[in-house]
């Protein structure tokens, strides 16, 4: 291993981290790992540029921590030069020899065709672990702040939400959470259906149905009722299709009456999505179609002015994509469509706003929507690829435990309203029968945490699943304390709070962390110090799963450290003795627990 020279001071700071280096900040093993192993391939082959640094963490079982991958992908690349090593073990040999010598790397190795392992000495690991005890679970600014909108949840007025929006609010607001976690400045935007033809057929029925429509909204409930009444009508009555149809115009043209009663239909949605939102701990920003109906005309114009406009049977139509259907950008009776709303939308997001991300949280059904959306935007010069990061954040469906789509006996899909309040009931069940198995007393603030249990079980079961996928729901499986549930989760946290309590008066004025070396100690603290990592990670992939996967296996290793090690020892009730550094570490991992369940919109309870 080569020492640095003189001359490299300044990548000796970096190199060599210390607590003044690193700032109180979480520091990233999986980067650094990748610096080492970027100043080897620099020095192996100072007349190479950009070679391929390829590190990845290395699994539990294995003794070493990360792995560099590059000597097998930089072989074809050097195999031609004068002098070049022979195969790809020899150019992992040749980095091992420029790796850099650092005393937070205690041994490097080669194993297989090439790989190179690297292992961190615990004494460096030790010192991280003090560092979030004292500073906390806290990201160092972005280099590059992003303005990020984030568009999810987006619920019908009129309509109740339902089991569909409960993976789009959930998706969305981890990601959300994610990203302001990070440093940037996120918008949380809220896409309501509140405008389109589905008005002009509700207020017509209302005018039939509902005589004081214009002053009084029906609840939300009802609304729902007339909603399907409506359609119904509006599919197989002609003539009031045309008033339907009439209904949407009058409503664009600003109607005084129709424009109150469709305010107060709006107005009795929101009250009902929000009491939702404020169970489920969801802050998000509401614009909905009808806030874009203002920038539709001017769309048109300048897609015509683009020249990228067709008119077929009174539309005007844009082809996109060879072989794909086209947008409708304008219908035959003057009217707009979903395709100009979401146009709309884009370029008011990426131009007035000057987002550098756009996410959108839509079910995978809406793929080829949003892909003929993002490359008319291409085509339009709206979206540039080199600055703009346009994304349809896809996923499943929702099972129920038969593997069909999730609906009630009735064959209506499960409203999300319903789904909670069965949650709570379900959470309330299992602790009552918990409790009168173990025979203690009841508590009166169960309520709280019957709710916090239940919605942190929702949301776990969805998130821990990877969002392409569809998954199954079950409220058995997601309430178990076996298994990879919230419930199991939230136990293994309470367990690490109980040590702190235990332990009390030695909760402050401790000395450095130091001297870990058990087995136990040492996988708690690897295991824990890939939150960094695995953050990262969700900011490129945007897959929420990673995260949930990392705080299982962050739970199963403090319960093998909770069993392997004493941390505090009672006699008769009284704390007889208190291993400091355990102490430590346990509280450094709570911080941890906290900060994964804060991203994932999880509530905590100090007891189970």
């Amino acid at each position: 291993m080569e020492t640095l020279n003189g001359s490299e001071i300044q990548r000796e700071i970096l190199l060599n981290p210390n607590e003044s280096c690193w700032g109180g900040y979480l520091f990233d093993l999986c980067a650094y790992s990748k610096t080492l192993f970027k100043v080897a391939i620099e020095r192996s082959f100072p007349q190479l540029q950009g070679l391929p640094v390829s590190v990845q963490p290395c699994s539990q079982n294995f003794k070493a921590d990360y792995q560099c991958q590059s000597a097998l992908s930089i072989f074809p690349l050097v195999k031609s030069q004068p002098g070049a090593p022979k195969s790809p073990q020899e150019v992992a040999e040749l980095l091992i020899e420029h790796f850099p010598s650092v005393s937070a790397v205690s041994d490097i190795g080669l194993t297989g065709p090439g790989f190179i392992n690297i292992t961190f000495s615990p004494d460096f690991l030790c010192k991280l672990m003090d560092n979030i005890y004292r500073n906390g679970a806290v990201f160092p600014k972005p280099s590059h702040k992003k303005r990020i909108v984030i568009d999810f949840s987006s619920p019908n007025i009129a309509k109740q939400m339902h089991v569909g929006h409960l993976r789009s609010t959930i998706i969305g607001d981890t990601l959300s959470r994610v990203f302001e976690y990070l440093g940037h400045e996120v918008f949380r935007l809220n896409h309501v259906g509140d405008w389109g033809t589905q008005f002009g057929m509700l207020i017509c029925h209302l005018e039939d149905k509902f005589p004081d429509f214009a002053t009084e909204s029906p609840a939300i409930g009802d609304l729902q009722v007339f909603y399907q009444e409506s359609k119904k009508r509006f599919d197989e009555d002609e003539g009031f299709r045309k008033r339907a149809y009439k209904g949407v115009v009058t409503l664009q043209n600003g109607d005084p009456t129709v424009t109150r009663a469709w305010k107060l239909i709006c107005d009795v949605s929101r009250a009902e999505f929000q009491r939702i939102y404020d169970k489920l701990d969801i802050n998000i920003e509401e614009k909905g179609e009808s806030f874009y109906q203002q920038f539709m005309p001017s769309m048109v114009q300048y897609l015509e002015s683009k020249g990228l406009l067709t008119i077929e049977n009174g539309r005007k139509l844009m082809y996109c994509m060879e072989g794909k259907p086209p947008l409708t950008v304008q219908k035959s009776d003057g009217g707009f469509t979903y395709d100009t709303s979401d146009l709309a939308a884009l370029r008011y997001r990426l131009i007035d706003m000057k987002a550098d991300w756009v996410l959108y949280v839509v079910d995978a059904g809406q793929s080829l929507h949003f892909e003929l959306i993002f490359e008319a935007a291409k085509l339009a010069g709206i979206l540039d690829p080199t600055k703009h990061r346009v994304e349809h954040v896809a996923f499943g469906v929702v099972h129920d435990a038969s593997g069909k789509k999730f609906k009630t006996r009735s064959g209506e899909t499960v409203k999300l309203q319903d789904l909670l309040d069965k949650a709570v009931q379900h959470a309330a069940t299992i602790a009552e029968e918990k409790r009168a198995e173990s025979h203690e007393p009841g508590s009166s603030d169960v309520s709280g945490k019957h709710e916090v249990i239940a919605y942190s079980a929702i949301k776990y079961a969805d998130l821990k699943n990877r969002r392409t996928a569809d998954y199954s729901f079950s409220f058995e499986r997601m309430m178990s304390l076996k298994g990879d549930t919230a419930a199991r989760l939230l136990y293994s946290y309470a367990r690490i709070v109980s040590i702190s309590k235990k332990a009390g008066e030695f909760l402050s004025g401790r000395p450095p962390l130091e001297k870990l070396y058990h087995p136990s100690e040492i996988k708690l603290i690897k295991q824990t110090l890939r939150f960094p990592e695995v953050v990262r990670a969700i900011e490129k992939d945007l897959m929420p799963h990673g995260l949930c996967s990392f705080l299982y296996n962050l739970s199963d290793t403090f319960n093998i450290f909770y069993r392997d090690c004493k941390c505090v020892e009672v006699q008769e009730g009284t704390v007889i003795k208190v291993n400091i550094n355990r102490l430590t570490l346990c509280d450094a991992v709570a911080i941890i627990f906290r900060q994964c369940f804060y991203l994932l919109g999880l509530k905590t309870v100090d007891s189970m």
